[in-house]
């Protein structure tokens, strides 16, 4: 038997709710160096600049808690063993960060974001 559909949604025409299965709530490609803006993203309704190396990344949906799990990586190397971190979880936005292991400097750079948990 064999299956074919363009759109799965709920009796209401909603997304139909994934039941023990865990999928990225929010991911976003930010352009941090000069204009700050989004290059890609799901889930995210805006970014902002917070200071050099500093980004908050606003959440389109709420979480249902700020014990969502995250990961922040940078899509081109740069020399001074660069570090990208979640600074702050919240249920509506988080912070992230670019640093320097070797200098503990802070700079901009092109950080990719995601983010998996339960919307609210």
């Amino acid at each position: 038997m064999t299956l074919k559909v363009d759109v799965v949604q709920n009796t209401s025409g909603g997304p139909v709710t994934l039941t023990d299965q865990a999928t990225a709530k929010n991911w976003s490609h930010i352009q941090g160096t000069g204009t700050v803006s989004i290059l890609g993203s799901f889930g995210t309704s805006s970014v902002a600049d917070n200071g050099t190396g500093r980004y908050i990344v606003n959440f389109s949906n709420t979480m249902s808690d700020a014990y969502w799990a995250g990961s922040v990586a940078r899509d081109v190397a740069s020399s001074g063993h660069p570090m990208e971190a979640i600074n702050t979880r919240a249920t509506t936005y988080t912070e992230l960060y670019s640093a320097r292991s070797t200098s503990g400097g802070m700079y901009d750079s092109t950080p990719m974001f995601i983010c998996v948990g339960d919307l609210a």
